[in-house]
């Protein structure tokens, strides 16, 4: 157990190893031409800072009572690290479509339906992998558990937040390692995607394949321009009574800007609560949960 000191602790060392995943990336070039994310870094450092790195080097040199065996932080602050994921991810999807305007199903359908397709190809196409190297050759030969089929679109296409809402639902099945194993196989995803693609943009433009840009810095002011041109036409198209009605409820409203929108990410936390609950309440009303017994 820890207690809320202990998770103040834990958010104060992450944004110091973000410090350091950032001070690294501009001072190491390596890390510039991969374009690695400073989390990513940041985590790399935590890796070798920690129980699996540092901690086994101290507990091999010196003995498991040594007083870095365990690595430069405390198992409470392990423990906070290891929930949050799963916590925060729900402010994630939460905040997806705040200050968004939804538009009609038909516009929805019409922008959406590419990706759609892509992603369920891409989807089922892992879903395939991973189940036949589960049938044919981990279940047969390593006796891991069937769950395992699934890891590769969870870690792939889901990412990092996927995996880590799933934990909870791989424990109730029986298959503890199944979060730990997803988010490692994000971690892969994401670095390989970054190695490989940057090795492969530098390839295809040695190659004359891609176009080099002459000038780096007025290829980034026109990509901000066309940011800020975005942003100014999403505002414009916005109907008049909306823009009103937005602007007098900032107006009457005594309360910081951060604040509010804390409250705005509550509420969408609270409202997909309530629509959870109800889901499962259908579902246990209308199906048998066997799988769970």
């Amino acid at each position: 157990m820890f207690t809320l000191i202990n998770a103040l602790f834990a958010l104060i060392m992450i944004g110091i190893l973000l410090l350091i995943g950032r001070f690294l990336k501009q001072k190491v070039r390596l890390f510039q031409s991969l374009y690695l994310p400073e989390s990513v870094i940041a985590g790399g450092v935590a890796l070798l800072l920690g129980p699996a790195v540092l901690g086994a080097i101290a507990s091999t040199v010196s003995g498991t009572d040594s007083l870095l065996a365990g690595g430069l932080f405390p198992k409470t602050m392990a423990t906070v690290w290891s929930q949050s994921p799963g916590v925060f991810i729900n402010v994630v999807f939460a905040a997806l479509f705040l200050g968004e305007a939804i538009p009609s199903p038909r516009k929805i359908w019409r922008k959406a339906a590419p990706q759609v397709a892509f992603g369920q190809t891409l989807a089922w196409g892992q879903y395939v992998i991973g189940l036949l190297l589960v049938l044919l050759v981990l279940s047969p030969i390593f006796g891991v558990d069937p769950i395992a089929g699934a890891l590769i679109e969870i870690a792939f296409e889901g990412g990092h937040g996927t995996a880590a809402g799933m934990t909870d639902t791989f424990r109730k099945l029986g298959f503890n390692d199944g979060g730990d194993l997803a988010l490692g196989l994000a971690t892969v995803g994401i670095l390989s995607g970054v190695i490989a693609g940057t090795w492969l943009a530098s390839w295809g433009r040695r190659k004359g394949y891609i176009q080099a840009s002459p000038d780096p810095s007025s290829e980034l002011q026109q990509f901000r321009d066309k940011i800020q041109n975005t942003i100014q036409q999403t505002i414009q198209r916005e109907p008049t009574e909306v823009r009103l009605a937005r602007a007098r409820l900032m107006d009457g409203l005594l309360i910081d800007p951060l604040s509010l929108n804390l409250a705005f990410v509550g509420v969408a936390i609270a409202i997909g609560w309530l629509i959870l609950a109800v889901l499962k309440f259908i579902e246990s009303v209308t199906w048998v949960p066997v799988a769970f017994k």
